[in-house]
Parts: structure tokens; sequence; C-alpha cells
């Protein structure tokens, strides 16, 4: 995925990550609910074609579709391993 914004909120305690999702990402064509995420980043909301699907656990995940994450500080490298290339674009 491409992270194209990021806000720091609540006193640079946690960021908000706004993602477009490629077809390179390995959480492209599973659910958020299947995705292995820790507990310090949550999928807010998945915005589809104009759609807007908030807590999108049994959305399945698609190309170009934007990902609003939320994490906590610490957790923005974990964010970005959530994020990476599937081994075959590697």
């Amino acid at each position: 995925g491409r992270i194209e914004n990021v806000h720091t909120i609540a006193d640079g305690y946690s960021e908000i990550i706004e993602v477009i999702t490629r077809d390179t990402s390995h959480i492209v064509g599973i659910s958020a609910e299947d995705i292995n995420i820790p507990d310090e980043i949550l999928i807010v909301a998945l915005v589809r074609n104009g759609v807007t699907h908030f807590l999108p656990q049994q959305v399945i995940i698609s190309v170009n579709d934007v990902l609003l994450i939320l994490a906590k500080k610490e957790a923005i490298r974990k964010v970005d391993r959530l994020l990476s290339m599937r081994p075959a674009y590697l």
C-alpha cells in the first residue's frame, strides 16, 4: 500500500494513517478480521467507490481501497510491515 497522509492526534501518542492499497500488498484479497493486526493498530474505515465502511472487519480489501488506520505512535513500524509487498513482488 501507499501512505497518502499521516495525521498526529492525541498529543502525539497516536496517528491516523490514510493508505491506498496496491496490488502488491499482501493484505489485498483478505478481510480485516483475517489479518494478524496487533492490538495497537485498528483499521477504522475502508472507502471504496465513494462508500465508507466503518470498522470493516468482514469487507474483503481490494486494490485501490482507501484504508484509514488508527495506530499508537510506537506501532508505526508495524503498520509499515502490514502494508508490505507480497513475497511474489519482492
